[in-house]
Order: C-alpha cells, then structure tokens, then sequence
C-alpha cells in the first residue's frame, strides 16, 4: 500500500476579496453625506452681524428673516417646505413692499410667527427700527436680532 501521495507542482494564486473595501467605502460615503453642512440662509447674503459679548443662542428653527444691507437693502427670506429649495430673497424696494410681504407671511404661516430681523454691522439704526415698525403694525409681535458672539 502506497501511503505517499503524488503531489506534484501546486500552484496557488493570491486572491483578493475586495466586499469588505466596498463596504467600507459606502459606509464612508454615507458618513460624508450625513455629515456635510448644505448652504443655508446664512452664507446667501454679504452681511456682517454686529458682535456682542454674550454668547448667542443659536437655534435651528428656520423663522422668516429681514437681511437689512449696509446700503439700507431690504431682503425678505422665508423658509420653504421643501428643504431642498435654493436660499433665496426677495429684494424690496421700499416699507410698503416690506410690509405687503409681512402681511402675507402672516397670512400664510399665522399670527404666532416671529422674525428675525438680521442687519449689517454698518446699517444705520433707522433702518431697523423701520423694519421693527413694520412688523409690530402687521401683528408680528416677536421679533429676533442674532449677532455673532465676540471673539475672546
């Protein structure tokens, strides 16, 4: 009985399984996805909050917004239901277009609304007062100021 066997010459050939690389790489795309930071109304208009030296509180509810510009611009932006529509404002010519937009905000989103009222560090006082004005005559009764908090 012959217990040895013939081997002979044995080739093996390195394999690679690359399935766990592709998981990985999904996993890593669905990270940087969930993770990155879209444009928001923020970064849509060229405006420099006054600084204060308390810290802010930064919320993330998306309430209707007056941008006032250091030229006395007025841009009006109110959030859409879909989260995916581009930041946009409609750039007002005057108080009454600033109030008419106001009053149809109200209409369409209720009288418990509030606004923020977002002004360059430059704009004259009169400006917002203006805009404050316009919002307590048409029943918006909160109204927001953000600024940037000072750095130490």
């Amino acid at each position: 009985m012959n217990l040895k066997k013939n081997l002979g010459k044995r080739r093996f050939t390195a394999v690679i399984d690359i399935t766990p690389l592709v998981d990985v790489v999904f996993i890593l795309l669905i990270f940087l996805l969930v993770s990155t930071t879209f444009k928001n109304q923020e970064n849509a208009f060229s405006i420099v909050l006054p600084v204060g030296d308390q810290k802010s509180r930064v919320t993330k509810v998306k309430r209707p917004t007056v941008f006032v510009t250091r030229a006395g611009d007025y841009i009006f932006y109110v959030a859409g239901e879909d989260p995916n529509q581009a930041v946009s404002g409609e750039r007002l010519e005057d108080m009454q277009q600033l109030g008419e937009s106001i009053e149809t905000m109200v209409q369409r989103l209720g009288e418990d609304t509030s606004v923020s009222i977002k002004g360059d560090a430059d704009t004259s006082y009169q400006s917002i007062m203006d805009v404050v004005n316009q919002c307590y005559k048409h029943g918006v009764h909160r109204v927001y100021f953000p600024y940037k908090q000072k750095e130490k």
